[in-house]
């Protein structure tokens, strides 16, 4: 399997609405891009306030499906899947055990180029525990 890599500028916005509150994030890093068969992965340290460092990983399948994988200092790894199509169900990881999340994409668009690698992911999505709303999300990922 072939595979290119590169440093890239990562950028990254997030808006989260909970109980009615509205937050917003921000991350620029220098992260690394990788191309891996059909797949593009986007590597970065996210830096968020009050926590360790985390690693994350987006992954972009060749259909489009987002996978997110945030791991932190001390080993919690929590995979989050997007796919326009399905609801996709994970656990999430905190540090108080395990919670069974439903993420359900309300938009995504995925735009990316080979040469050099770069590209834009906006990933708009609510996530539910049971029947309740845990929150809704936008997501901006910019890296070039």
């Amino acid at each position: 399997m072939e595979r290119m890599a590169q440093d890239v500028q990562v950028h990254l916005k997030t808006q989260v609405v909970q109980a009615g509150q509205v937050h917003n994030y921000k991350v620029d890093q220098v992260g690394q891009a990788v191309i891996m068969g059909d797949k593009i992965y986007v590597r970065y340290m996210e830096s968020p306030e009050k926590q360790d460092n985390v690693k994350v990983i987006v992954k972009i399948a060749s259909n489009n499906q987002i996978t997110i994988k945030r791991k932190t200092q001390n080993q919690m790894t929590t995979n989050m899947m997007f796919d326009q199509v399905h609801d996709q169900a994970f656990d999430y990881m905190t540090d108080y055990g395990m919670i069974p999340l439903v993420s359900h994409t309300n938009n995504l668009q995925v735009l990316v180029a080979q040469a050099p690698i770069s590209g834009q992911i906006k990933l708009d999505y609510s996530l539910h525990s049971g029947r309740q709303l845990v929150g809704n999300y936008k997501l901006q990922l910019l890296f070039s």
